[in-house]
């Protein structure tokens, strides 16, 4: 497969996965805000956005990881601190997106959880996270 394609695969993988957190991230703030017991259309909103996130967000966080790593190596760029910096960014983003997907998968249970403090900056950070990583990726500024 061409160097081309690949990236933009890379890319739409990497906009679906976004996608999906700042949708997690949105929910889980307006649900936070809301009484602990839960309405049933809001129990079923949950479970379809769990859905989602399992069998399209996960999914394409990780070819966004597989494609990123392939473009690297083919690129010889993995030695680029540019590229490091990527890399320890887009790790911290697959975290958080671990944690957005345990809360939720908390909050569609029986189990009354506290909100989580941070998630009222998850959507923020989301965002200045991948513009970082956008840049980087442009400019490849070392």
């Amino acid at each position: 497969m061409s160097f081309l394609w690949i990236k933009a695969l890379h890319i739409v993988a990497m906009v679906t996965w976004i996608g999906g957190m700042l949708m997690l991230c949105l929910l889980l703030g307006a649900l936070s805000r809301a009484p602990v017991l839960r309405l049933p259309q809001e129990r079923r909103l949950m479970f379809m956005v769990r859905r989602w996130d399992r069998t399209i967000t996960t999914p394409a966080m990780v070819l966004t990881w597989i494609l990123g790593l392939v473009m690297a190596l083919q690129t010889g760029w993995l030695a680029m601190p540019w590229l490091q910096i990527k890399l320890t960014l887009a790790l911290a983003l697959a975290a958080s997106h671990g944690m957005l997907a345990g809360k939720l998968r908390q909050m569609t249970g029986d189990v009354t959880s506290p909100p989580w403090a941070g998630l009222q900056f998850a959507a923020g950070a989301t965002m200045a996270t991948t513009a970082l990583i956008a840049v980087l990726v442009v400019l490849k500024p070392f």
